[in-house]
């Protein structure tokens, strides 16, 4: 029973990757989007619920957080050919770097390569994890392009704040604790 955790984020790890498979099927795409979601969410959970935590659990959520994150983000640009202003590319691009630059200072910091899970983190979910299905059953093309540019913003700007918050965890944090939930809530033991 303690392995459920892990075996949920592992199977988001190829569920991830069949999302860019299926994107000309909504009928596919969207059930296993959702699957690929209750993992996220029920992984974590049953971790903390009933005290089976592990390193390695920690980590493979990470890395299927992250295979996710980037097949959504795939999707959305490569596949449903959603076309961006230049500065929201900028905007992802430092976005990107940021995330990027938090791993490398967990790394160093704190000799692991690991992910921070705020409670800002999973709010951004939320919109991020509705935003992507609407789009489908709707057709992009069908959404006026000011719509799109203002939920792309927003959805881009809510995903800089929660990077940020990160990086200032990170920097405040003397001892790792994945499940940091905010800035201001640090515990760092004496």
């Amino acid at each position: 029973m303690k392995h459920i955790p892990n075996i949920l984020s592992v199977l988001r790890i190829p569920l991830s990757i069949s999302l860019l498979f299926m994107t000309a099927s909504p009928v596919l795409y969207i059930p296993t989007y959702f699957v690929c979601g209750l993992t996220d969410v029920m992984d974590g959970y049953l971790a903390r619920r009933f005290h089976w935590e592990t390193k390695f659990g920690a980590k493979i959520d990470s890395i299927g957080d992250f295979v996710m994150l980037g097949s959504v983000f795939s999707s959305i640009f490569f596949v449903m050919k959603i076309k961006l202003e230049r500065y929201m590319l900028l905007m992802i691009s430092a976005v990107a770097t940021l995330k990027a630059t938090n791993l490398v200072l967990t790394r160093i910091k704190f000799k692991q390569w690991n992910a921070i899970h705020t409670i800002a983190g999973k709010l951004f979910n939320i919109p991020l994890f509705i935003s992507l299905p609407v789009c489908m059953l709707v057709g992009a093309g069908n959404i006026p392009k000011i719509y799109m540019d203002v939920l792309f913003t927003a959805l881009i700007c809510g995903a800089a704040l929660v990077v940020f918050e990160e990086t200032l965890i990170i920097i405040r944090l003397k001892e790792y604790d994945a499940n940091t939930k905010s800035v201001f809530m640090i515990k760092n033991k004496k």
